[in-house]
């Protein structure tokens, strides 16, 4: 269940650069706006569901009678497809179900073939079921299948599309479609038929006779014929180049017609709205750095002249050997916020003998010189490494460099922000022969690395060629031509006009100093008409009656959790001697009646509670209602433990907004709560009158702010979440599924298993994180028979508790199937871009067209990432397949949409794979979402949104912030996830310095639960909660340090402050304060001004820690 975002203007609506007239989000695009068309690949004549294939027969049905099916790599007609199967079950595993009593076994005939059973045609068919796709344009349906294995059974396979068609293989043969190894086409005409939905396609198989029957078909090249192409999704407008003026003006009005086609043309034009600089062409003498660059001299770059197209450039040219690589930098300062186009021509001459290459993924070992040359491809940027990004021989990187105000000089490394096979801009008429027009813009572009510079002081345009690759006696040379920075120009993409907002937004931003000691008061929304007594004078005038909505005892704790933390939090703050009784049924005493859980409220309020309910079915949000003298808690069944996650949350944000309570989490696991004790020990409940649903499925903030108290988020797959959310399995770095009878390494080398891959030198990759993959072809049977496996183990989690307590585990402690116990498997492959290289792996997989996916000799490349992305997926999907056939149809499948999985593949995946997409290493975080230098996120957000999948995100958003802030962009990607994503889940991955980050922190984690917030106001509420007396300072502390950042603004774009960007920012800047310095040495009295200020003892055990912190931090970044 989600709710609708009402946040118009700063949301992807479909009017980006076609505003006028773009379709909606998740709505076919149409022939008549082909801007929104996806690329052709994702534009296809045909559908084919995705690989949900089950038995039409339930699980606790299934007899030695049931046909079962599985997917598997065919080898047809010199390429790999994924090809269904149909086979009887076998005895064994329903043996094996029946002791997982998922089927009764024990004297039904379970375990018997019996012939009247054959007569029910359910037990005979498989098929896709619960579809709801438009099919008003399908013309036929085909398919290539094979009977392999007849013996005392039926010869005909029958097929049911839903009331569109029926098939039979015995009159219905495609004799037009030639087939080879024994298969035969199949076709049936459909007549189309307006409003037509497809619901289900089932194939049905013949009678068997005996009880020894053997029947297995082969199906594959299955697929309904579409009258006329169709996309998979609605793309985002495709980027162009635009008048910078034109978005300053009316981003809102910008359509195709603003788009400049040949960029490179246009400013060669020089027309009167762009200005254009020249950059130098003598670079700076530089002394040689071992492993990165060789000095200047070494390659001995020249000045030339060249005349192209009857035009004489100006510019250089370098004759590259092997060597530590050529770094030239040329000095010349300029603002790359005004001019931020940087264009030249450049030219990369191979040696024509060029038979092989270093391949700097295997050592410098010499391979064939394929593997490193891009051709027309682009570089596969997502995740990727200085070494990879700069592996290509037809390439080399570029960028620009800040000497006084940059960290580190990233661009020696090779870490720039533009390459030539990213930027060139293919098809320009002013570069033909070879030669290539190279545009890039420095503000909105893709950047090929993570690393920015200070764009509104640089020093210095840099260029890079990692020369290690190059073998001995073999040279490259470069030639680069007429380099130039313009300004007036941008490169448009993502959501326009919400970019805009944005940019607005931010240059209006400044602190608030306001009073902030009402934001401790309980909120104004949700205040009952009268206050309620809870503890008077030390003492409970009032008990918890709690009804819980699961039987199984050991899921109560959840709700449990939150009774006991309540009365560990009110017995610290009023001084309670007993605490609040917990009871299953209220006591006859005259007090306040908390209840939790129950249907209790009905009673009171039929059709309030009655309306609460459908809105909460289905999520883990609450409830909380007054009759005028008890108090309601209520939830509705979200997931395995019924409604004890939403019961729980209830409890929290109870307690969070009734009191002055706020839980810091600055350095222990379970947070450390800050409140102001009553002396006079009272309390009366004043907030209890309201409804709370998360737009978000599961939320988790990673590290030490999973905390149930802190927004109640302990609920993502990752981070030990407390009976929230999924219950995630070996959802881990290491894909080793299949793989694990040689995993000792005893087999590693040339004579290891075949489920190994294969490197580049033909020797084994054991699979794993930072190690490298199996072979996907030759694992598969072993990784589908080894998913089952792990589904049918037996498992027990860990089970611990208390305030402060770290063992705490999704899974409680149990003895049961591990199919049961878990809602999701992993198959995760982070931080490997290490492939199998052997010859099954290099064979093209064919989709159901018959169209075939190559893999290209080129690694590290777009095309290539198409090939890996098909190959991994079609394998988490066929294994899947088996868990959701034999143990539970809804268990699902997550993999990380990581590098060269970012993208969709060119086939419909599972309904049960959760796509984790992981924008960062290459994400501008302090740009939203959908600025125009994220495009390539938003755009695959957007095409995975439209898909049938279930769709969550792993951010970078809080590792390493430090003092930066994140809030403000955090709440518009969430707003325009959710909204173009159908985003389920958020998951960040935790900060590693949880002192200064701890505001951004908790904001964001608010965020989660509702991203429509006011990021300044609850900023506020969290420094006034932590630090009390002291709020003003820190305010001020904070404050001055974010407004530092947003000055710099585009300046200083940040991925995650590792390297003290915002230390280096404030010490750039003036001290406001009158009192002399730099801004850091003002933010630093701020901070020692708060703790003379402060009184709160837990307020001041932070800030002394704090201050301990911000002291090592300055001493790290000096």
């Amino acid at each position: 269940m989600k709710q609708k975002l009402m946040v118009p203007a700063l949301l992807l609506t479909g009017t980006t650069l076609l505003a006028a007239d773009a379709p909606q989000a998740n709505a076919p695009a149409s022939p008549e706006k082909p801007d929104t068309l996806p690329p052709a690949k994702y534009v296809v004549d045909w559908y084919a569901p995705p690989t949900d294939w089950f038995p039409a027969k339930e699980i606790k049905d299934y007899t030695l009678n049931t046909r079962v099916p599985d997917l598997f790599w065919l080898k047809y007609d010199g390429a790999y497809t994924l090809a269904l199967r149909i086979r009887p079950i076998q005895k064994t595993m329903l043996e094996r179900q029946g002791a997982a009593k998922l089927v009764n076994t024990d004297g039904t005939g379970a375990l018997e073939y019996r012939l009247d059973r054959e007569k029910d045609a359910a037990n005979r068919t498989i098929g896709v079921y619960k579809l709801d796709v438009p099919a008003d344009d399908f013309i036929e349906v085909s398919f290539k299948a094979k009977n392999t294995a007849l013996r005392n059974a039926g010869g005909t396979l029958a097929l049911n599309v839903d009331g569109l068609a029926t098939l039979l293989t015995s009159k219905d043969v495609d004799k037009s479609t030639r087939c080879a190894d024994g298969f035969t086409a199949y076709k049936v005409a459909i007549t189309p038929k307006a409003g037509a939905r497809l619901r289900s396609v089932a194939f049905t198989v013949d009678s068997a006779t005996a009880p020894d029957f053997q029947q297995e078909w082969v199906i594959f090249d299955f697929l309904l014929r579409r009258a006329a192409p169709k996309p998979r999704f609605t793309d985002i407008p495709r980027r162009r180049w635009i008048r910078t003026a034109d978005f300053t003006n009316n981003p809102a009005a910008l359509t195709a017609s603003n788009g400049i086609e040949d960029v490179y043309t246009y400013i060669e034009s020089a027309p009167a709205d762009v200005k254009s600089i020249p950059l130098p062409l003598e670079w700076a003498n530089r002394a040689p750095q071992a492993t990165h660059f060789e000095a200047p001299e070494k390659y001995k770059p020249v000045r030339v002249k060249e005349t192209i197209n009857g035009k004489t450039y100006e510019g250089f040219r370098v004759t590259l050997t092997m060597g530590d690589g050529c770094y030239l930098d040329f000095p010349f300062k300029f603002d790359a916020t005004v001019y931020n186009t940087i264009s030249f021509l450049a030219k990369i001459d191979l040696p024509k003998d060029l038979k092989q290459v270093r391949n700097m993924d295997s050592g410098l070992k010499l391979h064939p010189a394929g593997l490193a040359l891009l051709g027309d491809d682009y570089p596969r940027h997502y995740g990727t490494d200085r070494g990879k990004m700069n592996m290509h021989y037809d390439n080399f990187s570029f960028g620009l460099r800040s000497e006084k105000r940059d960290c580190d000089e990233w661009t020696r490394y090779g870490v720039c922000q533009g390459a030539v096979a990213q930027h060139w801009q293919r098809g320009s008429a002013a570069a033909p022969d070879g030669w290539k027009a190279v545009v890039f813009d420095a503000l909105n572009d893709t950047c090929i690395g993570n690393k920015a510079t200070y764009y509104a002081d640089v020093s210095h345009w840099c260029f890079y060629y990692d020369t290690k690759k190059i073998p001995e006696g073999q040279t490259v040379t470069v030639t680069l031509l007429a380099p130039q920075a313009s300004s007036g120009l941008m490169l448009a993409g993502g959501d326009m006009p919400g970019y805009k907002a944005f940019l607005d937004a931010r240059d209006a931003w400044k602190p608030d100093y306001s009073d902030s000691r009402a934001l401790l008061d309980p909120p104004a929304e949700g205040r009952m008409e009268k206050a309620l007594p809870i503890v008077k004078n030390h003492v409970p005038v009032s008990e918890i009656v709690v009804a819980y909505g699961t039987p199984v005892k050991r899921h109560q704790r959840v709700v449990d959790r939150s009774f006991e933390r309540l009365n560990h939090l009110f017995t610290q703050k009023y001084g309670m001697t007993t605490n609040l009784p917990v009871l299953a049924a209220p006591s006859a005493a005259n007090n306040t009646k908390i209840f939790v859980g129950g249907d209790r409220y009905a009673k009171v309020n039929q059709k309030q509670y009655a309306e609460d309910m459908a809105r909460l079915n289905g999520t883990d949000g609450y409830a909380v209602r007054t009759d005028g003298r008890n108090i309601y808690i209520y939830a509705a069944p979200f997931n395995f433990v019924a409604d004890g996650r939403g019961l729980a949350n209830g409890v929290y944000a109870w307690i969070m907004n009734n009191t002055d309570i706020v839980s810091v989490n600055i350095d222990v696991a379970e947070g450390q709560f800050i409140f102001d004790p009553a002396p006079d020990g009272n309390l009366s409940a004043v907030w209890g009158d309201a409804i709370k649903i998360s737009p978000l499925v599961y939320r988790c903030g990673g590290g030490y702010h999973i905390t149930d108290f802190m927004g109640c988020t302990r609920n993502s797959v990752w981070a030990d979440p407390t009976l929230g959310g999924t219950r995630p399995r070996s959802t881990n770095h290491w894909w080793g599924y299949g793989t694990e009878k040689n995993m000792d390494g005893s087999k590693a080398g040339k004579d290891g298993a075949d489920t190994w891959g294969i490197d580049f030198d033909g020797n084994r990759i054991r699979p794993g994180c930072y190690t490298g993959h199996p072979c996907l072809v030759n694992v598969l049977e072993n990784a589908k028979s080894s998913y089952i496996d792990s589904a049918f183990s037996m498992t027990s989690g860990e089970s611990g508790y208390g305030v402060g307590d770290t063992k705490w585990r999704q899974i409680p402690q149990a003895n049961d199937c591990s199919f049961r116990m878990f809602d999701v498997f992993g198959l995760w492959v982070e931080d490997c871009q290490t492939h199998c290289q052997c010859e099954k792996c290099h064979t093209p997989i064919r989709l159901p067209n018959g169209d075939l996916i190559k893999r290209p000799a080129s690694i590290h490349s777009m095309k290539e990432g198409d090939f890996l992305s098909t190959q991994f997926y079609a394998n988490g999907c066929a294994m899947i397949n088996q868990v959701n056939v034999y143990c539970r149809r809804d268990l699902r499948v997550e993999s990380i949409a990581y590098m060269w999985m970012a993208e969709p593949p060119q086939f419909n995946i599972s309904r049960n794979y959760n796509v984790r997409l992981c924008p960062y290493i290459r994400k501008d975080y302090m740009e939203p979402i959908f600025a125009p230098a994220n495009d390539v996120w938003i755009r695959n957000i957007n095409r995975w949104g439209q898909l049938d999948i279930h769709l969550a995100m792993y951010e970078y958003t809080l590792l390493f912030i430090n003092s930066h802030p994140v809030a403000d962009v955090l709440k518009l990607d969430l707003q325009a996830e959710i909204e173009h994503g159908r985003l389920e889940e958020m998951f960040f991955e935790g900060g590693s310095n949880f002192l200064p980050d701890c505001l951004e922190r908790w904001v964001s984690i608010q965020l989660m639960w509702d991203p429509t917030q006011d990021v300044m106001k609850l900023r506020k509420q969290f420094i006034r909660g932590a630090f009390r007396e002291a709020a003003p300072d820190m305010e001020k502390f904070f404050f001055k340090t974010f407004e530092a950042c947003y000055r710099a603004g585009i300046s200083n774009k940040i991925e995650f402050e590792m390297e003290g960007q915002v230390g280096r920012i404030l010490k750039m800047l003036p001290a406001t304060d009158g009192k002399g310095g730099t801004l850091l040495d003002e933010c630093t009295r701020h901070l020692d001004n708060a703790l003379r200020n402060v009184r709160n003892p837990g307020s001041k055990a932070i800030l002394e820690k704090y201050r301990a912190g911000w002291t090592k931090y300055l001493a790290a970044n000096k």
